[in-house]
């Protein structure tokens, strides 16, 4: 199979945009060669749901909900049309190796964008055993990002070539699938020490008031500024305690909840749930719902992994039995139990359950 190649944002949007004539036709022809076309998860939030109209006319700093809607689904249908894919195997790196490419990144000059950018394409490319990772842009940060070890390549020169090189991988892994353990190891740091008080402690007024930025708090008195955040609050924390749960019953360890469920926040829907001046951010609101989110898969698992086997063997036939309800078939290698994908779908049909655990729990004042 042919090495795929990551795409950069600043590409899929002038393309979406109409601002690249014949960028479209460049990508097909990389995918018509057999590359498959990818992009890291930062990529798809600022391609999806990043800046795509100015302001509307009403009040100060309002949105034009109609255009960014427009807008998204135009660069959804691009997406679709290429057959671009979201690099869901960098997340099998560890998030500490993660980091230390993205400082590196940083203390080398890009900037915090790009090197979010850098960082998930060499752990999509080490996930994969490819040593020279391929990400083509049109990026002024080109040259920076290949003394990192990204293969930074301008699509109009890139697209000229007649043969893309081929991938350099490592040996392939002779190790056989890994099976669900007996038992999960429980001792999950928690980045809160509230994870030890439950989940009515954990969600309480004063804790969720102390999950927000200063910078969010400045404007968190105005009533719809209020109403906007903790909108956002309920939503993620919700979605993120059914991960929790749904890896507790799983047997999934702290090392493949670290790995698989952080900073796995989607941004869909997100530009719905700001205030209606247009206070909030959309910066603000990632951020307030990546930290509800991550917070909640710990909660979520440290409550799960504590009940009883049977409880969770009852809570995972369940989940199972949804899941074939729904035509969805995960196979037959153990492998795909331990992976984001599949965990993602199962929290999906727990959520009535779990909900039903965590939603009387989250208060307010």
């Amino acid at each position: 199979m042919s090495t795929p190649f990551w795409i950069d944002s600043n590409i899929l949007i002038r393309i979406a945009d109409g601002k690249f004539p014949g960028g479209e036709a460049k990508l097909a022809a990389l995918k018509n060669k057999g590359h498959t076309l990818l992009i890291p998860k930062s990529v798809e939030i600022e391609v999806l749901h990043g800046k795509t109209t100015k302001p509307g006319s009403g009040a100060k700093g309002g949105v034009n909900v109609d255009a960014i809607a427009a807008s998204t689904v135009k660069r959804q249908q691009l997406l679709t049309r290429l057959g671009v894919q979201v690099d869901t195997l960098a997340s099998r790196v560890p998030p500490q190796q993660v980091q230390k490419w993205f400082d590196a990144a940083l203390k080398n000059g890009l900037s915090i964008p790009d090197a979010s950018v850098l960082a998930q394409v060499k752990a999509g490319a080490q996930a994969r055993g490819i040593a020279d990772p391929v990400l083509i842009t049109r990026e002024k940060a080109a040259d920076a990002m290949r003394r990192q070890g990204v293969a930074a390549q301008d699509i109009d020169t890139f697209a000229a070539q007649s043969q893309a090189r081929p991938p350099t991988t490592k040996a392939p892994s002779t190790t056989t699938p890994k099976t669900p353990p007996k038992a999960p190891r429980v001792n999950l740091r928690p980045r809160f020490k509230v994870v030890g008080a439950g989940v009515r402690g954990a969600f309480s007024a004063p804790n969720l008031a102390s999950m927000i930025p200063e910078v969010i708090l400045a404007i968190a008195d105005r009533a719809a500024v209020r109403d906007a955040i903790r909108k956002i609050q309920i939503k993620y924390i919700k979605v993120g305690f059914s991960l929790g749960v749904a890896a507790g019953v799983m047997r999934w360890n702290e090392s493949e909840v670290e790995s698989n469920l952080m900073n796995q926040a989607s941004a869909v829907g997100l530009e719905h749930m700001h205030d209606p001046a247009g206070y909030l951010k959309r910066s603000h609101m990632f951020q307030l719902a990546q930290t509800h989110q991550d917070f909640a898969v710990e909660v979520g698992y440290k409550y799960s992994s504590q009940r009883a086997p049977e409880w969770k063997d009852e809570v995972q036939d369940k989940g199972f039995a949804l899941l074939v309800k729904q035509s969805y078939h995960f196979g037959d290698q153990n492998e795909t139990l331990f992976e984001f994908p599949f965990l993602d779908k199962l929290a999906y049909v727990l959520r009535p359950t779990t909900d039903l655990i965590v939603g009387p729990a989250i208060k307010f004042k």
